[in-house]
């Protein structure tokens, strides 16, 4: 099985080029959902952001709603202007994320996956980035673009939304760290951007036909059965 890592620049589009790979039948495993879901009343990760933030009024008062959940928008609104929020709330989050990640890796492989894409936001940020190279996606766009498509789509403040760009890595950084880089921008077409999308993962399907099946279950018990021939006669 090989791992792809996806990510992007905000509102450069890596959800759209994400549903495009899911459409060709390649498993995605988002980690925009799997971080929404941690983070629900009664489970661990959302034990851990309470810790995080409860004990300090200055935080609590604004990211719980009175039935005890956690009001998203508001601590998305908070981390992208504060750095020590988002520092907390990443500590918290981090680990669940990680291994809810890892669970559905494991799937995956049983399932002989492959291509597993790993839609990560902060893929580089968190380092996780090691762990899917030299397959590793970003999408990107003119700062510009982003700043526009971001006041249209979430009616945020010019102001605002370069916050929001701000306390990512840049997105040229992003790019000059990737193995392959998707344009999608002003000019671009859905049509284009899916044509982009088709190349790219069947160039890197071809590429790992190997070593997918080197390293599925039916690969690794083939080469149990080889060592243990050669170590025992």
């Amino acid at each position: 099985m090989r791992l792809v890592g996806l990510t992007g620049g905000i509102a450069c589009g890596k959800s759209t080029v994400s549903k495009y790979i899911r459409d060709l039948g390649i498993a995605v495993i988002d980690c925009d959902v799997i971080a929404r879901d941690v983070v629900r009343p009664g489970r661990w990760g959302y034990s851990r952001v309470l810790a995080a933030f409860q004990g300090d009024p200055s935080y609590s008062d604004k990211l719980f709603h009175p039935d005890g959940s956690l009001d998203r928008d508001a601590l998305g609104s908070l981390v992208f202007r504060n750095k020590e929020a988002r520092r907390r709330l990443n500590a918290a989050t981090h680990l669940p994320i990680l291994l809810r990640i890892l669970q559905e890796i494991v799937q995956h492989w049983i399932f002989c996956r492959r291509l597993v894409v790993i839609d990560m936001p902060l893929l580089f940020e968190t380092g996780f980035y090691h762990v899917t190279k030299p397959y590793n996606i970003v999408v990107a766009c003119a700062r510009d673009v982003q700043i526009q498509r971001l006041m249209e789509r979430d009616g945020l403040s010019e102001a605002a939304s370069v916050q929001r760009i701000d306390a990512q890595i840049p997105i040229q950084k992003k790019q000059s760290m990737a193995n392959y880089v998707i344009q999608n921008g002003q000019d671009t077409s859905l049509d284009g951007l899916k044509i982009q999308v088709e190349k790219m993962m069947m160039t890197i399907s071809r590429k790992s036909v190997v070593h997918s099946f080197v390293t599925s279950p039916f690969g690794v018990c083939i080469g149990i059965f080889i060592i243990g021939r050669m170590i025992w006669g």
